[in-house]
């Protein structure tokens, strides 16, 4: 039987990802060394290469590369006694991410630091450190291009107290937070020693020191694969913006008033208008005197208030203008 993990739980396109393979005994759910495994090409991989036969506790890392967004990966398995084994599945991909890299375990005393490469377009990545609390770290990293049409940066973050953490890189800070599309993330332990580091696992029976020392590395990447990343939960002590925030609740009703002014002023200016097309009909079709002097007052009363209305309609327009831009 085998199970697939992917180390930092997402694949970007166009990048070599991690795989980590265990295998076990079907019936006995042993795990078993020595296993060979193949992958059976697909138009959505470009490359799938097996590094090792599985270790003793049955981890074996592969490095694939996909080309595509919808991935499958279809492995087989060989025993030394000529047992076989298939596994099929597919893998969760992140478009557009950055791929991250870093060491599996960094000291106390050390200040950890990330690699980031990034598709040859982009030229800044959001970069932080997470663990179980919340951030530890943030900054935004500018990425210079390399020979190979990529672009690359190194950053360092702080010393961090022991524990699991996840470097997490994307276009934004929104991204990270919510491992959004485009978000690629690695973990890493900091420890003042490999068998120290097993103990901030999160899979008890995976995150253990095993019997062969010259097994540690392998075991600590497979500790890791096993790690799932969370979006971390954030609150905001200061944001600095309620002055702001005011200004622009005072801007806006202003500007809903004079909206409103300008609305009303138009409908009144309408309303004359319609008044006066209507007294300077009766006076063209009255044939008394007395008529015609009336609606020609009409006229002439309406007549201003149509040039104080556009007026005022004017200001009110010139109003919103100057609140808009300020």
């Amino acid at each position: 039987m085998l199970d697939v993990a992917v180390l930092g739980q997402r694949v970007a396109p166009g990048f070599p990802a991690s795989l980590w393979v265990r295998a076990t005994d079907a019936s006995t759910h042993a795990r078993l060394a020595g296993i060979r495994l193949a992958a059976v090409p697909d138009a959505s991989l470009l490359s799938v290469v097996a590094m090792e036969p599985t270790s003793a506790g049955g981890w074996a890392e592969l490095s694939a590369t996909a080309v595509g967004l919808a991935v499958s990966l279809t492995l087989h398995a060989l025993s030394p006694d000529g047992r076989t084994g298939d596994w099929e599945g597919g893998l969760h991909m992140s478009p557009g991410a950055a791929i991250v890299r870093t060491r599996a375990r960094w000291l106390p005393d050390e200040e950890p630091e990330v690699e980031v490469i990034a598709p040859g377009t982009q030229r800044i990545v959001y970069l932080e450190i997470d663990n179980a609390r919340g951030r530890a770290w943030a900054a935004h990293v500018s990425l210079a291009g390399n020979a190979d049409g990529m672009s690359g940066a190194r950053a360092r973050g702080p010393k961090l107290p022991p524990g699991l953490y996840w470097a997490a890189a994307a276009a934004d800070a929104m991204g990270a937070t919510k491992l959004e599309r485009g978000t690629s993330v690695r973990p890493f332990f900091v420890a003042s020693s490999d068998d120290a580091a097993f103990a901030f696992g999160e899979e008890t029976a995976e995150c253990a020191p095993p019997s062969d020392g010259r097994e540690t590395s392998r075991a600590l990447a497979a500790c890791l694969a096993m790690t799932a990343a969370t979006p971390v939960p954030r609150w905001v002590a200061l944001d600095g913006f309620s002055m702001e925030r005011a200004k622009d609740a005072h801007a806006r009703f202003l500007g809903l008033v004079i909206a409103l002014g300008a609305i009303l002023v138009a409908a009144l200016l309408e309303g004359t208008l319609v008044l006066r097309a209507a007294a300077s009909s009766r006076a063209s079709l009255s044939a008394t005197h007395a008529v015609i002097e009336k609606d020609q007052t009409i006229a002439r009363v309406s007549g201003v208030a149509v040039a104080l209305l556009v007026a005022l309609l004017g200001f009110a327009l010139f109003a919103a203008f100057l609140v808009r831009a300020g």
